[in-house]
């Protein structure tokens, strides 16, 4: 079911075919930092988590294009695209983890799995859409000046950077923020 969700969540970015189009490429970097979390029962590690705010994690996506504008014969041609993917994630690190029961310690580990997974579905939205930005420009054919050509360029970033704000809020909302995907602490029994 979560697979058909992100497919159906991935529908709302552009279609992204394998691979970057020959005119351009995306080279992506992820960063990850980490807070800490305290305690050693169920109770304990559920208060600190929420005293770190409204949600467990948190990854944003975002992207900067660098595109060359180039005078031809038929007026003004994009040259090659370079897409930069900045993906940050913000998890939680259990620092009392060797001072816990096993049973709490699974439980941490399962909770942590599957907020992983939503937090990767989330940079998934961004490498997806990175991909269609890509291909969304390429299929732009030679405008008449630069000028122009600039602002179709700017005009087709900004709606897909507004699908992709969209599709976010529409995983988080089918997803519950992960909460169906079972990443809650303490798990439901």
């Amino acid at each position: 079911m979560l697979a058909a969700l992100l497919a159906a969540l991935l529908a709302l970015v552009p279609a992204a075919e394998t691979g970057s189009p020959p005119n351009g490429r995306i080279v992506e970097s992820l960063t990850v930092t980490y807070y800490d979390i305290h305690g050693r029962t169920p109770r304990e590690i559920s208060d600190s988590l929420q005293r770190q705010g409204m949600f467990l994690a948190e990854t944003g996506t975002s992207f900067y294009l660098s595109a060359a504008f180039e005078p031809a014969p038929e007026g003004c041609v994009l040259g090659p695209l370079h897409v930069s993917l900045d993906i940050t994630q913000r998890m939680p690190r259990w620092v009392d983890e060797d001072r816990a029961r096993r049973g709490v310690r699974d439980q941490w580990r399962r909770f942590l799995r599957n907020l992983q997974t939503h937090e990767d579905g989330h940079a998934e939205l961004g490498r997806r859409t990175a991909q269609g930005l890509l291909r969304a420009l390429d299929r732009l054919g030679p405008a008449p000046d630069c000028g122009v050509l600039r602002a179709q360029t700017e005009e087709i970033l900004a709606a897909i950077r507004t699908q992709m704000r969209e599709a976010h809020r529409e995983y988080d909302r089918q997803t519950g923020h992960g909460r169906r995907q079972g990443a809650t602490f303490p798990p439901p029994r």
